[in-house]
């Protein structure tokens, strides 16, 4: 993954970040599947399908995917060596019931699995 972190800053409640690119590679020696999930917020925000109270959503372009827990397909058949180029925004909540000081960080993963 390049980057492999995503530093979004700070984003004022129901805003919507510019999109971000990031590339992952096929760094093994067969043709590989990409898919890719996300997770909640660490403190208490969810991750959905639109922004509401303490939720926020995750998009990618291409494929265009709005992440959930579930592993969603990002790309297939990547060669050896082969790059899948996406790019990511994020949409924050419309309000917050949780402190401003509360950490909101989330993660997401990127899985490569055998062709």
């Amino acid at each position: 993954m390049n980057p492999d972190t995503w530093p979004i800053g700070d984003v004022a409640l129901g805003a919507t970040t510019s999109w971000e690119e990031f590339t992952a590679t096929n760094d093994g020696n067969v043709t590989e599947d990409f898919t890719i999930n996300g997770e909640d917020g660490d403190g208490g925000w969810t991750i959905q399908s639109a922004a509401d109270v303490d939720a926020f959503v995750v998009q990618v372009d291409s494929p265009p995917i709005t992440l959930s827990f579930s592993d969603q397909t990002l790309a297939d058949n990547v060669a050896p060596s082969g790059d899948k180029i996406f790019s990511l925004r994020y949409h924050s909540p419309t309000s917050d019931t949780w402190s401003a000081d509360t950490d909101q960080d989330f993660h997401i993963t990127i899985k490569a699995s055998k062709h």
